[in-house]
């Protein structure tokens, strides 16, 4: 199975497909059928033995969508094993992992910087209510800090 990068709208049934190896002497098919899945169409193979043969080939694999879309969508590049499986070896849309990579570095920077002000808060709340020369001298050391790092 594999999300294709194709948006789905709402009420889309299942339609028929096929997976594609584009080898030099032929294409070689399988069935396969399409369907919705969180808002993209998710290609599912009906055959689960991809059939004998020449092992060691690296080849474009493609999905072939039915009617009413009629379109091929590229999936990558595919390895052909001789036991009758197929291994995806660049996937056509390697950028969907770095997005959500960087979509979780994003999420990571917002949270820490939404923990370190609330914890800034907290610290100046606290040192407001200190005596004035415990304060005084906090303030030295906060700007003797600050003064390194810059």
């Amino acid at each position: 199975q594999v999300t294709l990068p194709v948006l789905a709208e709402r009420g889309t049934g299942t339609i028929a497909a096929s997976i594609v190896l584009r080898l030099p002497d032929g294409d070689r098919s399988w069935p396969g059928e399409v369907g919705p899945d969180l808002g993209r169409l998710r290609l599912r193979s009906l055959d689960r033995d991809f059939g004998h043969g020449p092992a060691g080939i690296e080849a474009p694999l493609v999905a072939r969508l039915g009617t009413p879309l009629n379109v091929d969508v590229p999936l990558g590049r595919a390895h052909l094993a001789g036991s009758g499986r197929i291994r995806v070896a660049g996937a056509a849309n390697d950028g969907t992992l770095a997005r959500a990579r960087r979509r979780l570095a994003w999420r990571a920077r917002s949270t820490f910087a939404g923990a370190r002000g609330a914890l800034r808060d907290r610290a100046v709340n606290m040192a407001v209510r200190l005596p004035h020369p415990m304060r005084l001298a906090l303030v030295r050391a906060y700007r003797a800090v600050r003064s390194r790092r810059g």
